[in-house]
């Protein structure tokens, strides 16, 4: 597993989500505790399907924030957006997004998932 940067882009009528690895140059004398990743809100969210990545709420975006366990990008929540009068609007009925993986990255798989959505001692 490692991180990734998430872009989202919209293309006419259609949308789409791409997943890319992003190798950090961050060295830590201590690594991240076991709940950092395993148990989290975000972990729990995308394990049920309800895990919102972003939202647009008074003309600004929101986006999460943490460690978010990528399986299936297309069911989250996201506010894609277009233009109208100068201004960034939500789609009113987006498209579901192809999903795209790019730089030899992949989704977890089901078990991964699992395991960072339960609290580990």
């Amino acid at each position: 597993m490692t991180l990734a940067n998430v872009l989202t882009f919209v293309y006419r009528d259609g949308t789409a989500i791409t997943v890319a690895p992003v190798y950090a140059h961050k060295i830590a004398r201590k690594g991240r505790a076991c709940a950092a990743c395993h148990g989290t809100a975000n972990a729990k969210a995308v394990a049920a399907g309800t895990f919102v990545l972003s939202t647009f709420e008074n003309g600004r975006m929101k986006t999460a924030s943490g460690i978010v366990p990528v399986v299936d990008p297309s069911a989250w929540t996201v506010a894609f957006l277009g233009r109208e009068g100068g201004k960034w609007v939500p789609l009113a009925n987006p498209k579901k997004p192809i999903v795209a993986f790019s730089g030899f990255s992949s989704p977890l798989t089901k078990a991964q998932l699992a395991s960072l959505a339960t609290e580990q001692k």
